[in-house]
C-alpha cells in the first residue's frame, strides 16, 4: 500500500473515531490513573540551560503515574494563552505543563531575558520536557509537545532532536516563522515520531506551509494533516471554532504518546 493511501485511511479512522467521542472526552488506557476534574495548579521554575528561570504551571495527575503534555504559546502571548484548553486534558488524565517562554509573561521578569536565537529557544523546550519526565506523577519518557504557531514550531524542533519524544502536535506550524524554521526538523524525524498538524487555508502558517511540511516529511513517521476553510481562524481558535479538534487531538494522544 503506498504512503497517499496509508495517510488517507488514517484520517479517514481517524475522523470515524473522533466523531463518535465527541460527547465525552477520551480517557487514559487501563492501568493509568482515572480522569480526573479539574486539579488546582502549581507554579513551578524550571533552570534553563544559560541559569533563566522559565516559569510555569504545572498540573499533575492524581492517584498514580501518567502521560504528559507540554503546551507551548505562540509568539506574542504567555501561558495563560493554553489555560482555557488544560481542563480538557486533566480530565482526560495527562499531567500538563503550560510555561511562559524566555522573555514571555514571568519568564525574565525584572531580568535579562537573553532570547538569543532558535537554538536557545530549543534548549528552554527540552529542559521543559526534560523537567516533566522528572516528576513523580509522570509515567516516564510519554511526554507529547504541543504548540501553536510560534510555539508550534518549536514544538517539532524540539521533538526531532529528542530522542525521548514520540508526539507532537502543530496548530498552525509553518516552514520558517521569523527564522524559526522547521522543514529540516520535519526531515530528521525519525520512524518512532507521530506529527499532527492543524492549519487553515489562509495566513502565513496557513495550508501552504503544511503542505510543505507534510511533503517534507520521512515515509517512516506517522503523519496526519487537517486543514480547515477560509472562514477559520488559527492556533489554539480552532478549539474553539471546531468541537471535534479536541477529542481529535486526545484521541491521537491516546494513540501515539508512548514509549515505544
Amino acid at each position: 500500500m503506498n504512503r497517499s493511501i496509508t495517510k488517507v485511511c488514517c484520517i479517514i479512522l481517524l475522523v470515524v473515531a473522533a466523531t463518535s467521542v465527541l460527547t465525552s472526552i477520551p480517557t487514559r488506557a487501563e492501568g493509568t490513573p482515572a480522569a480526573t476534574q479539574d486539579v488546582p495548579s502549581q507554579k513551578v521554575k524550571i533552570k534553563a540551560s544559560d541559569g533563566l528561570d522559565l516559569v510555569g504551571l504545572f498540573y499533575p495527575v492524581v492517584g498514580g503515574k501518567a502521560p504528559a503534555v507540554l503546551l507551548l504559546h505562540d509568539g506574542v502571548s504567555t501561558k495563560e494563552q493554553w489555560l482555557p484548553y488544560v481542563p480538557s486534558f486533566t480530565r482526560a488524565g495527562y499531567n500538563v505543563l503550560v510555561v511562559d517562554q524566555r522573555g514571555m509573561g514571568e519568564t525574565g521578569l525584572g531580568t535579562p531575558a537573553k532570547s538569543g536565537g532558535p537554538e536557545l529557544h530549543d534548549q528552554d523546550v527540552l529542559a521543559m520536557a526534560a523537567w516533566l519526565r522528572q516528576q513523580s506523577t509522570v509515567d516516564g519518557n510519554p511526554v507529547a509537545l504541543i504548540g501553536t504557531r510560534l510555539g508550534a514550531n518549536y514544538a517539532i524542533r524540539a521533538c526531532a532532536i529528542d530522542d525521548q519524544c514520540h508526539t507532537v502536535i502543530a496548530l498552525t506550524p509553518s516552514t520558517d516563522f521569523f527564522g524559526v524554521k522547521t522543514v529540516e526538523s520535519i526531515k530528521a524525524m525519525t520512524k518512532d515520531k507521530s506529527l499532527f498538524m492543524i492549519a487553515g487555508q489562509i495566513g502565513e502558517s496557513g495550508a501552504i506551509s503544511m503542505k510543505q511540511l507534510y511533503a517534507a516529511a520521512s515515509n517512516n513517521i506517522n503523519i496526519m494533516t487537517r486543514i480547515y476553510g477560509l472562514d477559520f481562524k488559527f492556533g489554539t481558535d480552532l478549539f474553539d471554532e471546531d468541537p471535534n479538534l479536541m477529542p481529535m487531538v486526545l484521541l491521537w494522544l491516546n494513540t501515539y504518546n508512548h514509549s515505544s
